[in-house]
């Protein structure tokens, strides 16, 4: 993928050039260089030997934003310029659609409780929330038109703790998930409610440590 700079090439070179490693459920390279005032940035899935396709969403000076897209899953990428410790950030979103499962909504939830000050929720939020790819689900209770109790499960390391770390409203919570059994930071969250489809947006915010690296294996000799 390739862009036109809106600065110098030696700024462009000194915030983010490189071949830098990360890892979330894979690894992957991602690289970033320039030629002719224009910045070229591909994506390498190491594991999957596979080239990511990639789309610009905002370059700004202090920030590049990308959508990427593979047979395995589709995500977006912030990427933030070199800090004093001289490795350029990597902030990943995923988002999957939640739909409702076979629960029994009337189900007693041990969770935490969630009160949105002036916004009431809707009757339809209540049940038990999962998607296709994710292992986490929810247990929403709506037990006053303005409170909800939530609980959180993974599939293999259980009962996830929730706590709020900002918006509650109708149209959403922003959460922290954490579970003692995780080996991995506390992960941001959001959901979304989509009042037209009856469904929650999922939406999962991770910084990622990043590491430069001198090729990707696969790329050597192309």
């Amino acid at each position: 993928m390739k862009f036109k700079l809106q600065g110098t090439e030696e700024s462009f070179k000194r915030n983010y050039e490189g071949k830098w490693l990360f890892t979330y459920d894979a690894d992957y390279i991602i690289s970033l260089k320039t030629n002719k005032d224009r910045a070229i940035i591909s994506l390498f899935d190491t594991m999957e030997e596979e080239e990511l396709d990639l789309t610009l969403i905002k370059y700004t000076e202090f920030y590049i934003e990308l959508y990427a897209e593979s047979d395995d899953g589709n995500f977006f990428l912030t990427l933030y310029p070199r800090s004093a410790r001289g490795a350029i950030g990597i902030e990943m979103r995923t988002a999957e659609i939640f739909t409702k499962g076979e629960s029994d909504e009337n189900e007693p939830c041990d969770a935490g409780r969630f009160i949105s000050m002036g916004d009431t929720f809707p009757d339809w939020i209540q049940g038990l929330w999962q998607g296709m790819v994710s292992s986490i689900s929810f247990r929403i209770e709506k037990v006053k038109e303005n409170e909800l109790k939530i609980a959180a499960h993974h599939q293999i390391t259980g009962a996830i703790t929730l706590v709020s770390n900002g918006y509650i409203g109708h149209s959403g919570i922003f959460l922290t998930l954490s579970c003692k059994e995780w080996i991995d930071q506390p992960i941001p969250c959001e959901l979304l409610f989509d009042y037209s489809n009856h469904s929650i947006l999922y939406i999962e915010k991770m910084m990622l440590p990043a590491l430069l690296c001198s090729h990707a294996p696969s790329e050597a000799g192309r």
